[in-house]
C-alpha cells in the first residue's frame, strides 16, 4: 500500500527515503515487513523504473540525527511506523517543500502533521478491530470450542486531510 501511495501519479526521477525511527530493540518488528512489502511493489511493478531508493535508520531518542543534508534530493519519505510525526517536524521546522510523506497510525501528532500539510498519507490498520477479532477468536475457540477461521483480512484505510477530521 504504503509504495502504490508513493508512486501514485509520479512520472519523473523520483528518489525515496526510507527512514527506519526505531525503539532500543525491533529488528524482528513488523515494520521490516512494511519495508519489505514496500520494495515488493516496486518489483512487481517494473515499469516503475525512475524511483531511486534510500535509507537512514536511527532510534527515536536521536532525532537530532535528522539534518537537512539527508532530504538533499529527496522527493518522497517513507516511514515504516507511527513515528513519521518525527519526521514531518522535522520538514515544518525547516521550511522543506514538495516532499511527499508516508506513515502509518492514526496518532495524535501525525494528525495534526496531516492536517498542517506535513503528511500526505497515513495508513490506518485499524487496531481497536484487529484485537477484537483475536480476543473474539480467542473466546470461540476456548470457550464455545468453535473452529475459527486461521486467517482474516481487514481492509487498510488510506487517510488524507481530506478524510481525517471523520476520525476522532
Amino acid at each position: 500500500m504504503a509504495g502504490k501511495l508513493i508512486s501514485f501519479g509520479i512520472k519523473t526521477e523520483t528518489t525515496v527515503l526510507i527512514i527506519k525511527i526505531t525503539r532500543e530493540i525491533e529488528s524482528t518488528s513488523v515494520y521490516l515487513q512494511r519495508i519489505k512489502g514496500f520494495y515488493s511493489f516496486f518489483k512487481e511493478n517494473k515499469e516503475l523504473t525512475n524511483f531511486n531508493f534510500s535509507e537512514i535508520n536511527f532510534k527515536a531518542y536521536e532525532s537530532e540525527l535528522i539534518t537537512t543534508k539527508i532530504f538533499e534530493g529527496i522527493n518522497c519519505v517513507f516511514v515504516p511506523n507511527s513515528r513519521v510525526f518525527i519526521v514531518a517536524d522535522f520538514i515544518k521546522k525547516n521550511n522543506l517543500n514538495d516532499i511527499r510523506v508516508v506513515g502509518y497510525d492514526l496518532l495524535k501528532q501525525n494528525l495534526d502533521f496531516l492536517n498542517g500539510g506535513y503528511i500526505d498519507f497515513l495508513i490506518n490498520q485499524k487496531p481497536e478491530e484487529q484485537g477484537y477479532y483475536g480476543i473474539n477468536n480467542l473466546y470461540k475457540k476456548l470457550v464455545l470450542k468453535e473452529e475459527i477461521e486461521v486467517t482474516k483480512y481487514i481492509p487498510l484505510e488510506i487517510i488524507v486531510k481530506e478524510n481525517a477530521t471523520s476520525i476522532k
